[in-house]
């Protein structure tokens, strides 16, 4: 999702600049990475935000406290 909307902010980059609507400065030199920077933050912080929690925690270490199965 992130390449395809970088993808789109791009062409319209493109498209804007080569139109003439917007001159090629530095801002919009350095602007795909700042739409880079708040595509991160926008998508991959809150991904754990809000996810659930497992209720049964304390089967997962009560679990793995047990010994392997004894050989015969």
């Amino acid at each position: 999702m992130m390449i395809a909307l970088m993808a789109v902010y791009l062409v319209l980059l493109f498209a804007i600049v080569r139109l003439g609507i917007v001159h090629f400065n530095l801002f919009w030199k350095s602007s795909p990475f700042i739409v880079l920077l708040l595509l991160n933050l926008a998508l991959f912080i809150p991904m754990g935000w809000g996810a659930p929690q497992d209720r049964f925690w304390w089967c997962a270490i009560r679990w793995r406290s047990y010994p392997a199965w004894p050989e015969k």
